[in-house]
């Protein structure tokens, strides 16, 4: 979302104190003098369509109103959540910092790193969303420091900021090894992006598992080498970052002057959506993707996942007539449950009328008066004859 606007910044209230209905608890037992914590903190949340990062109490931290954890999958999925939790200051363990001033003077320092976040979003061509950009990810993993580190500024147990991975941009590492690109990948539809995006990392975590390619990769990422880990350790991670606002150029660039647009989403694509028939053959499917490529590219689209569109549907449709099929049965052995004590009624008639043994009586004669086949009245004439020996 990069742009000129200011972020607001909204702090908590001047003199704001945790609410009576915190609860107070002991947090570290092997230090029972300590003062008691509060079982809620104070979370710094960004949002983006507001436009503002803000302080806000949160008894639980858990709340899906403060919005979405940043977790590894926003990073990996390339998702930009609208409303995120950019961490939060928990005052069970720090409850010397439950007041305005602790959690507004965290604030001030997070509001510049949240603007950079924003700043350095990439978007995502053809949509209203946005990706990460190494620096963008770099100021999420900054904020959360700042967060985490200013309860133990200036103890024994204050701690530095450290990178413990690289942070490769989608675009730099394809212009550098464009032999990488599957050109399949810019012909991905909606449901198969998430499948081209673990793909594309792939492709990424092949190339740094190759030791020989370090040096190369690190000078990609703009930023020299990192200096050990707050372990001691040497970075050698790379996370690739960026990866949808990349794949959504590449569509673009691969389009040849057209709009690409993914073929469930065309506004066309309706009318030939009859077209598609349950007993769709592969080649039929073939034929109608390419008719509605071609009637699309009269309109400057490049439709995407066109066959991908032809064979969902199908398969719906295919849906549709098991699901019709599972209701005829049902009712029909509603139908059949309901007969069970007639068709009982209607072989003892039978069997009674047999028993007589009048000529006229034949399976044929007795089958259209019951409304049952000749042979299962001859089922029954048999079975009637054997009781007879049986008898005898």
């Amino acid at each position: 979302m990069p742009s000129t606007t200011n972020l607001s910044v909204q702090p908590l209230p001047v003199g704001w104190t945790p609410p009576a209905d915190w609860g107070r608890r002991q947090p570290f037992h092997d230090a029972p003098d300590r003062e008691r914590g509060y079982e809620g903190g104070v979370a710094y949340v960004l949002d983006l369509q507001k436009r503002e990062v803000a302080a806000v109490p949160a008894k639980d931290s858990t709340d899906p109103e403060l919005g979405e954890y940043l977790v590894f999958d926003h990073i990996w999925k390339a998702v930009v959540p609208n409303r995120m939790r950019l961490g939060v200051l928990a005052l069970g363990f720090h409850p010397e910092f439950a007041t305005a001033e602790d959690a507004n003077g965290i604030l001030q320092e997070v509001a510049p790193l949240a603007q950079r976040l924003v700043d350095t979003l990439l978007p995502v061509a053809g949509t209203s969303t946005y990706d990460w950009s190494p620096t963008a990810v770099l100021a999420t993993h900054e904020i959360e420091h700042v967060i985490d580190r200013t309860p133990y500024r200036g103890t024994e147990h204050d701690f530095p900021f450290r990178q413990n991975r690289y942070l490769l941009q989608a675009d730099a590492l394809f212009k550098a090894h464009p032999d990488l690109i599957e050109p399949r990948w810019a012909e991905a539809g909606a449901d198969e992006v998430d499948g081209v995006l673990a793909e594309i990392h792939g492709a990424c975590r092949r190339l740094a598992a190759v030791p020989a390619n370090f040096d190369a990769l690190v000078a990609l990422t703009t930023i020299g080498p990192l200096p050990e880990d707050v372990n001691g350790r040497t970075v050698e991670e790379f996370r690739l970052v960026g990866v949808r606002a990349w794949l959504y150029d590449l569509r673009e660039e691969r389009a040849g002057g057209m709009t690409p647009v993914d073929a469930a989403l065309w506004d066309g694509i309706t009318a030939y959506a009859l077209l598609v028939r349950d007993d769709a053959t592969p080649a039929d499917l073939d034929r109608i993707a390419e008719q509605v490529r071609a009637a699309a590219a009269e309109q400057g689209v490049k439709l995407l996942a066109a066959r991908s569109w032809a064979w969902s549907l199908c398969k719906r449709r295919r849906e549709e007539v098991r699901a019709e099929l599972g209701r005829i049965g049902e009712q029909i052995s509603h139908w059949e449950g309901e007969l069970k004590p007639a068709k009982v009624q209607r072989r003892a008639l039978v069997t009674r009328v047999l028993a007589w043994g009048e000529q006229g009586d034949t399976d044929s004669a007795l089958a259209g008066l019951a409304s049952m086949s000749h042979t299962a009245v001859g089922t029954i004439r048999k079975a009637l004859v054997t009781d007879d020996d049986l008898a005898e």
